[in-house]
């Protein structure tokens, strides 16, 4: 775009998405910081445009998200764990502008906790003076892609065989997006680096992996994830490696991943050790703290899991691992995978290769999630999603 002062074509920036700070609208219309910022406050004080808080920064001052004003529709989107859920609002524009946090106990079942998830979202939107026009929701465990069906989840009790749309027609009325939590991680990280000010390092081929209480992973091409034959590709949860021989694995086999690269099992073998660490949150605390013995186990869960990847690294050669989720707040864990990389794969393969912890962090798949519903609220979409819960219960 060329260089312009024009108020509406500023604005129009801002609606369609392509400029959500200052820098970007400096960058795209070659107009300085200064008179952009002045233009800005004139756009703000009319009400034309509207300022939804602070992105993240990895260094320097974090930039202002800027919205047209022109609507107060919102999505809602959640990311479901098997005691928490992260919840927040997204725009027409893919930007995440609330998130929110709750305890919760998935084994509760789909109808709850889908209703209690609604709830929590019509209140948010309240208190924030929006009004919701689509749900996103991300599942811990195998999707079909096609369908919305939860696959043989290991930790969502009740969750077998539930089709989330058919069922979301029963309390909700809202189009819907269902994806597994790792999938859409992988490109929420891809849309967040995008929106960053500046811009962080874009990959386009990369694998990621989600590391918390559970292991999930995907693989991201061209700036696209693989979803697979039946849209459950990326779970090595319960691929099973030599180092967890004998483990048993709430999959009900022995030797999963899961068992000795996950959160949960690096809380397992501290117990053991006599550490009692009640919450991921409470272990990533004693680990940034630098208990010896917690960065200790971390880091041989990330050794671990760099060894289960091995094969997949050198067969796919990507650009980047992406390293998302609990234990990604642990430079240890990532440094013990980037480890077993160099160790086990040709220098050809991982001379390149960045192994970086997530950007957008515990986010990642409410960015993923903000960005795959945006369509949803834009007015020129007459496609609906295959996703769509249709009509509210009487």
């Amino acid at each position: 775009m060329g260089r312009t002062n024009s108020d509406h074509e500023i604005v129009e920036l801002i609606a369609s998405g392509q400029a959500s700070t200052r820098a970007d609208i400096s960058r795209l219309t070659g107009l300085a910081p200064s008179t952009v910022t002045g233009i800005v406050q004139r756009l703000l004080t009319s009400g034309a445009i509207t300022e939804a808080g602070a992105k993240s920064s990895t260094g320097g001052r974090p930039g202002s998200i800027l919205i047209a004003a022109s609507t107060r529709t919102r999505c809602l989107v959640a990311e479901l764990g098997a005691h928490h859920v992260r919840y927040g609002l997204a725009n027409a524009h893919g930007i995440l502008t609330e998130q929110r946090n709750c305890m919760i106990d998935i084994s509760l079942g789909p109808q709850k906790i889908l209703a209690s998830l609604l709830e929590y979202g019509e209140n948010l939107a309240q208190e924030t003076e929006c009004e919701l026009g689509g749900f996103g929701i991300a599942i811990p465990g195998p999707i079909d892609a096609a369908s919305g069906t939860v696959i043989g989840p290991a930790r969502m009790p009740g969750w077998n065989g539930c089709t989330i749309p058919d069922l979301l027609t029963q309390i909700g009325d809202l189009p819907l997006v269902v994806e597994n939590d790792a999938r859409i991680g992988a490109s929420g990280e891809y849309a967040y680096r995008r929106h960053l000010d500046p811009p962080g390092s874009i990959f386009n081929d990369y694998v990621y992996v989600k590391a918390g209480s559970a292991i999930g992973g995907a693989l991201v091409e061209n700036g696209t994830v693989y979803t697979g034959a039946r849209g459950i590709a990326g779970d090595i949860t319960h691929v099973r490696v030599d180092a967890a021989s004998g483990r048993p694995c709430q999959c009900g086999n022995t030797g999963c991943l899961d068992t000795i690269a996950s959160a949960t099992a690096v809380r397992e073998e501290l117990r053991e050790r006599g550490y009692n660490y009640p919450t991921n949150s409470a272990l990533i605390t004693a680990a940034l703290d630098g208990e010896p013995e917690v960065v200790t186990v971390i880091r041989q869960a990330g050794v671990h899991l760099g060894e289960a990847l091995a094969r997949n690294i050198a067969f796919l050669a990507p650009q980047a691992l992406i390293i998302g989720g609990t234990l990604s707040a642990v430079p240890a864990y990532c440094s013990g995978v980037a480890q077993a990389l160099h160790e086990l794969c040709l220098h050809s393969i991982v001379a390149d290769l960045a192994v970086e912890a997530s950007l957008a962090g515990m986010d990642a798949a409410l960015w993923g999630l903000a960005s795959a519903v945006s369509s949803l609220l834009l007015p020129t979409s007459t496609h609906p999603h295959p996703h769509q819960a249709r009509k509210r219960a009487a």
